[in-house]
């Protein structure tokens, strides 16, 4: 199905390409009252005068808001991108220094802090321990190649990252996801503050949503890194299952296509959606017929594919790893093999209408702590309680 882009996403790429500052200097629009003055490295594309949210990642909005309250606390903000050039140097003139730093994207984390002494370094943690995702990434293709006999190029590694140094130099972090996610980071020794992440305030559960849904309908919606997310396990799994339908949303890696090229021919159950936005029409049609959201992933920060699915009433199936505790209303998945998913799947596939709308009903509720108010929130509390530190 090819992706057709959205008038907001034409417009925002010609706005970046064409206004968009790697390095915003003095941001206080929502400031009161100077009290200090803080840097937040990540991305400066929402920063950028006339930028439309369309939700496309939810951290777009989420940077932008973290720079207003930062502003209501008091503090002016420059905005560092993760794309800068290593020729900007900071002074040591600030009281918080905020930056992404445990993947390959953050690779400035440490260069910075370390010319910024006077700051207390905050570690924003989008994802889990890099040793820890190395690690468990690495196993998910060594099963695979066990499994199948192929090897397929490893993706989604945190690569060039220090982790000694990083927690070493860093004060607090900033942590997204639960108690799984945060446990990664028990080697820093460090204090960990949990937040909680967003999602598009546009995703609600309509009649239709709740009404439709059907326990035989799966839905795999995710980001990149198809072996990581378990699609492959997924895939194996619902060949076995001719009566299910599984509906996979996201952007398929060549070589990974290639290897399943057969068993997507043969298997008519197995719907490939590719890359699927979350206002369109289809994705609204999809979260009405599926009754789950599955996602077997081996690490995550917080899996907010499935939070936004979530939103629209989705019962989550998903690994301890996803970062989301779903004990309440969805399903873990502990057994990761192949007679584990098609076992488990198989239940879930037999639970009735009534049943499932009882679940849909509990999910939407407890996905109210992945709102844009939620994320507020969790934010300013945990900024609280870092500056109640100095």
């Amino acid at each position: 199905m090819p992706l057709t882009l959205s008038p907001a996403t034409i417009y925002n790429h010609l706005l970046l390409s064409l206004a968009k500052k790697t390095v915003i200097l003095n941001y206080h629009k929502y400031c009161p009252h100077r009290l200090g003055h803080a840097m937040l490295y990540y991305k400066t594309d929402s920063l950028t005068s006339g930028y439309w949210h369309e939700y496309l990642h939810t951290n777009q909005w989420e940077i932008a808001e973290k720079v207003r309250i930062l502003n209501q606390l008091g503090y002016w903000v420059d905005i560092i991108d993760r794309g800068a050039s290593t020729n900007w140097q900071p002074d040591d003139i600030y009281q918080l220094f905020i930056g992404i730093g445990i993947d390959g994207s953050g690779h400035h984390y440490l260069r910075l802090a370390k010319q910024v002494p006077s700051a207390i370094k905050v570690l924003y943690a989008t994802s889990s321990n890099p040793d820890e995702r190395n690690q468990f990434v690495k196993q998910r293709y060594s099963d695979f190649e066990q499994r199948t006999g192929h090897a397929l190029p490893i993706y989604r590694t945190a690569e060039n990252i220090n982790t000694s140094q990083t927690a070493q130099i860093t004060d607090h972090i900033i942590c997204v996801g639960n108690h799984v996610t945060n446990h990664t980071f028990k080697s820093f020794n460090r204090p960990i503050h949990k937040i909680f992440l967003s999602t598009s305030p546009r995703l609600v559960l309509d009649y239709a949503a709740y009404q439709e849904k059907k326990s035989h309908n799966f839905l795999f919606l995710s980001g990149a890194g198809n072996i990581l997310k378990g699609l492959d396990l997924l895939l194996e799994t619902f060949a076995k299952l001719p009566h299910l339908n599984l509906y996979v949303c996201t952007a398929l890696e060549s070589a990974f296509v290639q290897h399943y090229s057969r068993l997507l021919a043969q298997t008519p159950n197995i719907h490939i959606e590719n890359f699927v936005r979350i206002h369109s029409e289809r994705f609204r049609y999809l979260t009405n017929i599926c009754g789950y959201v599955i996602l077997p992933s081996c690490t995550e920060g917080c899996a907010t594919s499935v939070t936004s699915s979530m939103r629209r009433g989705l019962v989550p199936v998903v690994t301890r790893q996803c970062g989301i505790d779903v004990e309440n209303f969805g399903h873990y998945i502990d057994d990761i093999s192949i007679p584990g998913l098609s076992t488990q799947i198989s239940q879930l596939a037999t639970v009735n209408s009534t049943q499932l709308r009882e679940r849909v009903a509990l999910s939407y509720q407890a996905s109210a702590q992945y709102t844009q108010r939620a994320f507020s929130v969790s934010f300013t509390q945990a900024l609280l309680s870092i500056l109640k530190t100095t």
